[in-house]
């Protein structure tokens, strides 16, 4: 959850268009429905209602970005489709975080997306 969230919080830095701090609590809370759930199949859609009742009950965001968030959760495993900058942003984290971890790409799309943004910053 801390390293996701540290990479979003730089990737809203350098792009700019999103609150750092919006876009590392989405990160930190990417993975809720694969906690609840204990599968990956799936996991991106399951996290979106837990993650919208958890926010809420936090009381620490407007409904605008609790469904903001709840999207970018729903939405990161989508990673061949564009979504919104927070949704990019998390979708962005998610690779470069599990590559951090020394994780395998278990899809081409995320390894596509990891070069992509290696390119972006100047490192290809």
């Amino acid at each position: 959850m801390a390293s996701s969230a540290r990479c979003a919080w730089m990737l809203a830095l350098q792009r700019g268009g999103c609150d750092p701090e919006l876009a590392a609590c989405a990160a930190a809370v990417h993975d809720f429905g694969r906690i609840l759930t204990g599968k990956q199949k799936g996991h991106a859609e399951a996290g979106y209602i837990p993650v919208k009742d958890f926010l809420e009950e936090s009381g620490l965001f407007s409904a605008e970005e609790m469904e903001s968030i709840a999207e970018a959760v729903k939405n990161h495993s989508r990673k061949t489709e564009t979504g919104t900058i927070l949704e990019e942003i998390v979708k962005d984290a998610d690779v470069i975080d599990c590559y951090q971890y020394g994780c395998p790409f278990d899809r081409p799309e995320k390894e596509e997306r990891y070069e992509k943004w290696r390119r972006e910053i100047g490192i290809l």
